[in-house]
């Protein structure tokens, strides 16, 4: 008898968690049945990633299917709760229903709904209760994200007996007045669209601890909890409203170790002050992703070396001379700027943009967006509105009576037992690739062949930087003019023409994009001394559905 061969003990096992790591979770759920050693090697990664989402929107309507959904949600939860593999999750994230206090059992919205709403309103206080079951039992939680939540002590202390947990997002969260003294060893904190008190404290995060923070509309509160303490290690922070960039400005000389602010839009800026900081302020501050008074306040004497300008709605297509006094500021940094990104959406001209580039003579990576516009002779974008399709006359049909109504039975042990093949099954389409066509392309200048292009301002700004009248840097790697509005349609070999003439000017380019993400083009090798000299080879970052898009495209000398 032929011996039998165990193949899976030829490789080890960090041979078969590299393969394993590749594959989709239907995969991996067909490699654990295999054998023993692929069960203990894929259920950490089957594990590693859970989503609980039980947001079912009951505002209109609340079906009973909606119920049974909810309930199949809970089920689910205790299970892992009560299971062996809850301490293998490291990423969790649980979306509770909306909140319903304000909403009466007995109002007419319930009585039309035939008793279906009150069984809703039950199951959600039911879910929050086995939500916070499952969350203590992940005791090895990394990173967790929870939707319509109330912040408060008891969370917080539940969640500070995870020792691991260093990455927390918050979205549609109600918070309370904090009593406790206690912070969590947070590293990354995210609040979304919070609610609560305005004069609430609130601790959650550590300062000495927290490396990245996005408060949302809740940074008062935040600053408030954290009291006189610094934040040493905080590193990058984003702030959105105006009375976040008074908070900012009161506590600027806590900031001592960071180097990235992104702020959203300001209004009415021209009533804030800006008091004048020494340098010493701020003194690692890398990245500025802000509207034009702020750079010109934090950029000069600062070693700031990627920008980002946000000029706002109201100066859309217009103050190009405010762009210039502001690139101007910009180029008082103590560091050479690597990158410079230009939004919302501008007319391109040629003279502004001409003095911009000529400022940053190390630019690596430069990011314009420019507004589309309307062809001439067409209207520009209009907001279209589709009609809802009208409900036929039996639709119309009054619901039945209360008496006729019949609850949907929730059963833990048959909760998963009217689910469709598809939504048990493990089988996934197979995707076929096919091998792309590679189309050579010279480098010599696109001639005008009357190509019809639909966006002009697109095109003007691609024929200045082909004929030269724009200069970019030599050092320049990434090129992006994003086009918004009017959709641009590039053709297929006057776009392979543009960039193939751009890359033989610019030998460091290795991303180009010409419109929207669709024309992206990413270099992936270049040709080495001898029979490949003089070649580079450029793949569509986002393939398209087209043959063209699918193309690679070969840049010959």
């Amino acid at each position: 008898m032929k011996p039998v061969t165990l193949y899976t003990a030829q490789l080890p096992p960090e041979i078969w968690l590299l393969c394993l790591a590749s594959l989709s979770r239907k995969q991996l759920s067909r490699v654990a049945r295999v054998c023993r050693l692929f069960l203990s090697l894929s259920l950490p990664l089957l594990w590693l990633e859970q989503t609980f989402d039980a947001s079912a929107n009951f505002t209109s309507a609340v079906s009973a299917d909606q119920v049974r959904y909810l309930h199949r949600t809970q089920v689910r939860m205790k299970k892992v709760a009560e299971g062996p593999y809850a301490s293998l999750i490291r990423f969790l994230t649980v979306q509770l229903p909306l909140r319903t206090d304000h909403v009466n059992p007995e109002s007419r919205w319930a009585r039309e709904l035939n008793g279906t709403a009150s069984l809703f309103l039950d199951m959600r206080s039911q879910i929050l209760s086995t939500s916070l079951t499952t969350i203590a039992a992940c005791q090895n939680l990394e990173t967790l994200h929870l939707e319509h939540f109330r912040v408060d002590d008891s969370l917080v202390q539940t969640l500070a007996s995870m020792p691991s947990l260093v990455v927390l997002r918050l979205v549609d969260c109600e918070f309370e007045n904090s009593e406790s003294q206690d912070f969590l060893p947070l590293e990354h904190l995210k609040i979304e669209r919070g609610f609560g008190r305005e004069d609430a404290v609130v601790r959650i995060a550590s300062p000495r601890t927290l490396r990245t923070l996005e408060p949302g509309n809740y940074l008062p509160q935040l600053t408030r909890g954290f009291g006189a303490q610094p934040l040493p290690h905080l590193v990058e922070l984003t702030i959105q409203t105006p009375s976040d960039l008074a908070h900012f400005i009161a506590c600027v000389d806590k900031l001592t170790g960071l180097e990235s602010l992104t702020m959203g839009p300001i209004f009415n800026e021209d009533t804030i002050s800006y008091p004048p900081l020494p340098p010493r302020t701020l003194p690692r501050l890398r990245t500025l992703a802000a509207t034009p008074e702020i750079h010109q306040w934090l950029v000069p004497g600062r070693p700031v070396s990627s920008v980002t300008i946000s000029l706002g709605v109201r100066y859309q297509n217009e103050e190009h001379d405010k762009l210039v006094r502001t690139c101007v500021a910009i180029a008082g940094s103590t560091a050479p700027i690597r990158s410079l990104t230009i939004v919302p959406p501008m007319v391109p001209k040629l003279e502004p943009m001409a003095r911009i580039l000529a400022l940053f003579p190390r630019l690596q990576e430069f990011c314009y967006a420019i507004d589309g516009g309307a062809r001439p002779g067409q209207p520009g974008d209009r907001l279209r509105f589709r009609r809802l399709p009208q409900l036929a006359k039996h639709e119309m049909r009054s619901k039945p009576a209360v008496d006729q109504y019949q609850p949907p039975e929730l059963i833990d042990d048959l909760a998963f037992d009217e689910l469709s093949e598809d939504d048990i099954s493990d089988e996934e389409e197979e995707v076929q690739s096919g091998e792309a066509a590679v189309v050579e392309v010279s480098r010599s200048a696109p001639e005008a062949d009357g190509t019809d292009i639909e966006s002009h301002r697109l095109q003007d700004t691609l024929g200045w930087l082909v004929d030269g009248r724009i200069e970019l840097a030599p050092t320049i790697e990434v090129l992006k003019l994003q086009v918004f509005g009017l959709p641009a349609k590039l053709p297929f070999t006057y776009e392979s023409r543009v960039f193939a003439h751009l890359v033989g000017r610019y030998p460091h380019l290795r991303e180009v994009q010409f419109g929207s993400d669709s024309h992206r083009w990413e270099r992936i090798c270049a040709g080495a001394q001898g029979e490949g000299e003089g070649r580079v080879l450029w793949k569509p970052a986002v393939p398209g559905k087209g043959n063209a898009r699918k193309a690679w495209v070969k840049i010959t000398a």
